[in-house]
């Protein structure tokens, strides 16, 4: 089953690891439990429900539903994108399309075990394009940035504000919709007015070591001077 697919990751969760292991894993623990709360409370029936898969710093979470609908995979990415970085966390997400299925059956018996001597063999249960080609798209930007996949979103729903066409790229910053104010609130996510999320982008950009490159992206690509007030 082809459907939309959002893959998003805390960002430099390597450096702030190595400086601080127990901020950077409090943020990964904190967009864990935002993506818990939108499954759990937003699409908790089950002809709409969500699954997700934490790997390393980030998590994959795709739909249980064959409808493109990109409204609503937009409304999740934006909605955790502003609530992280209300909790002072820069996150970044793409969205793309494609399949993925259980691969724990192409194993052996021995090694879906877990035992392995006194170790331990852990397999990452899922595989498949609906991973890859969404990760492989938060590859080619940098910085708090959500990517769409030009091949899926010929077209974005209204409200939904876009500041690059190559790639294209949401101001998440400053996009407000139904969509994304309802999940919000039913998943109890904090949902920052735009001019207060611009503010908490800024506070991250100067309160942390970045790279230029990473904070032009970050800010051109949401509309945000660094200097405004």
């Amino acid at each position: 089953m082809v459907t939309w697919s959002l893959w998003i990751d805390v960002e430099g969760f390597d450096s702030v690891y190595r400086s601080n292991e127990a901020k950077a894993l409090s943020h990964l623990a904190k967009l864990a439990d935002a993506i818990h709360a939108i499954g759990d409370k937003a699409f908790s029936g089950e002809k709409e429900r969500l699954f997700a898969y934490g790997l390393g710093d980030g998590f994959l979470v795709q739909p249980d539903w064959d409808r493109p609908e990109g409204e609503r995979s937009i409304a999740v990415a934006v909605a955790l994108m502003c609530h992280m970085i209300s909790k002072g966390c820069a996150v970044k997400a793409a969205i793309s399309a494609g399949e993925i299925a259980d691969i724990t059956g192409c194993f052996s018996a021995a090694a879906n075990s877990g035992a392995m001597g006194t170790g331990l063999l852990k397999i990452f249960p899922v595989m498949g394009t609906a991973l890859t080609s969404a990760y492989k798209l938060s590859t080619t930007v940098h910085g708090a940035v959500l990517a769409l996949d030009a091949a899926i979103f010929s077209a974005v729903p209204k409200g939904v504000r876009v500041t690059s066409s190559a790639p294209l790229l949401v101001d998440w910053v400053h996009s407000r919709w139904p969509a994304v104010t309802r999940l919000s609130e039913t998943a109890e996510l904090k949902l920052p007015e735009p001019r207060q999320a611009e503010q908490f982008l800024r506070a991250y950009v100067e309160a942390n070591d970045l790279t230029p490159r990473w904070i032009e992206s970050s800010l051109k690509s949401n509309a945000v001077a660094l200097g405004a007030a």
